[in-house]
């Protein structure tokens, strides 16, 4: 379930229901912060983000997060996972 600072969502029947964005992740350069668009909308001052995927192994949690800084230094995320 998705909790209302935008937390991962655990519960896969919730997460059918609700509406999750779409998420790009651009970067060209290790060395350079990535561009995440969130919806189409470029988001700033990225602090983390996290991936974790296998498609060969239903098991594992596959799942992302994205954390992000506000104008006060309040640290907001994005995530969703299995």
């Amino acid at each position: 379930m998705e909790d209302k600072n935008g937390g991962l969502v655990s519960d896969k029947t919730t997460a059918n229901l609700t509406k999750q964005p779409h998420v790009r992740i651009d970067f060209d350069d290790i060395d350079d912060t990535p561009k995440v668009f969130v919806d189409g909308v470029e988001q700033q001052e990225v602090h983390h983000i996290e991936l974790g995927w296998d498609e060969e192994d239903i098991c594992l949690n596959n799942r992302y997060r994205i954390d992000f800084m506000d104008s006060v230094g309040r640290l907001h995320g994005i995530g969703q996972g299995k």
